[in-house]
């Protein structure tokens, strides 16, 4: 395993005896991949300072908690996949050596080889059995790793070698914001409201806020401190445009009717645009990290009427189902992106009510922009 301060190469007698640290420059190393907590072989420091890497964009963007562990979680299933296709193809490979000696043997009449042939292969088959069962293991193993691990594994992680682009966790004091009496006069043309409180600390976090000059608020009230100063100015402005950005959620397909109460912008002049993603979407994307809890299988029972007119028996019943698809699944470039066109793309005057088509290739597609992670 390489060591990420020198780049020497120490194997598992040289951690050892080193006290998990590097022989050569004595760098802790945060994981041991043979230890029985880790859930794989390749679960070392060189791949979890890649994870951030690729999710920071090289150290670019801010990103949440939750999208290193779904990214996490994804690189983990990709390692496993890939040791499943290997074995499949060897597999398949004794199989057909094995159907051509049979064959040979039948058709030349050598009963030896019908015999010998199948033989000979038995170690590989013995070896083939284990092999097997640590990939079931491996895969048992990802799918237990809870929220309380990781986050043990994120803070030895910034212990020993930081984490600079990875977002605190949302702060619930308020005393520190003092508003500047001259901010309440300012009017933005345009505002993002997310779903989540996590999304909008991400968006703000990466300046989108300032390159789009437009307002960057949650549904329940973030950021703490400014919320209520922030509506007031963009409920004086008439020709005000809201974009709603939600993840395939019970809360998040009745987002947009949500924003028009008379908390929100009841004014008809304010145009709304819904950025999904919706369950449709959600439904097509085949690599999509779909996850299903009872909790929001009872939210789903509440959605209004008005908003399951809007809806398809297919994506109804996927929210009855506890169906739901978080916006954090994708990364950060992958996020500000979709915000960023969208937004320019109303801009420039197009169908901005239809949602994400993804039918149509030359729009903004979650098809399109949902194909990894990094």
């Amino acid at each position: 395993m390489k060591c990420l301060q020198c780049g020497i190469d120490n194997q598992l007698r040289d951690r050892t005896a080193n006290q998990g640290r590097c022989k050569s420059c004595g760098h802790l190393f945060a994981f041991e991949p043979t230890a029985a907590k880790h859930p794989m072989p390749g679960f070392t420091d060189v791949f979890f300072a890649k994870l951030i890497q690729d999710l920071s964009v090289n150290g670019a963007l801010f990103f949440t908690e939750k999208q290193l562990q779904y990214l996490l979680k994804r690189r983990l299933e990709q390692q496993v996949l890939r040791s499943v296709n290997i074995l499949n193809m060897i597999f398949g490979f004794l199989m057909l050596f094995i159907a051509i000696n049979i064959a040979i043997g039948i058709f030349t009449g050598n009963l030896t080889a019908l015999i010998i042939t199948p033989v000979t292969m038995l170690p590989f088959f013995a070896w083939l059995c284990p092999q097997r069962h640590k990939i079931r293991q491996l895969k048992l193993g990802i799918s237990q790793i809870d929220r309380v691990t990781f986050l043990l594994w994120i803070q030895k992680w910034r212990e020993i070698n930081g984490i600079p682009k990875l977002l605190p966790p949302l702060r619930q004091e308020t005393s520190s914001i003092v508003v500047s009496p001259e901010v309440s006069d300012y009017s933005f043309e345009r505002v993002v409201v997310c779903e989540n409180d996590s999304v909008a600390q991400l968006l703000i976090a990466n300046n989108l806020h300032f390159e789009h000059n437009c307002a960057v608020i949650s549904l329940s009230g973030y950021p703490l401190g400014l919320f209520e100063t922030v509506i007031e100015m963009l409920q004086r402005n008439p020709n005000l445009s809201v974009y709603a950005l939600h993840g395939a959620t019970p809360t998040g397909v009745r987002l947009s009717t949500t924003l028009r109460l008379p908390k929100w912008f009841p004014n008809p002049n304010v145009k709304i645009y819904d950025l999904g993603l919706s369950p449709r979407q959600a439904m097509a994307m085949k690599k999509a990290a779909v996850k299903r809890s009872n909790a929001s299988a009872r939210q789903a029972k509440h959605i209004p009427e008005t908003v399951r007119q809007t809806l398809s028996r297919a994506e109804l019943n996927w929210l009855l189902a506890g169906n739901f698809l978080e916006l954090e699944s994708f990364g950060p470039k992958k996020l500000l992106r979709v915000v960023s066109q969208r937004i320019s793309w109303t801009g420039s005057g197009g169908d901005t009510d239809a949602p994400w088509a993804y039918q149509d290739t030359a729009s903004i597609s979650p098809i399109i922009l949902a194909g990894g992670f990094g």
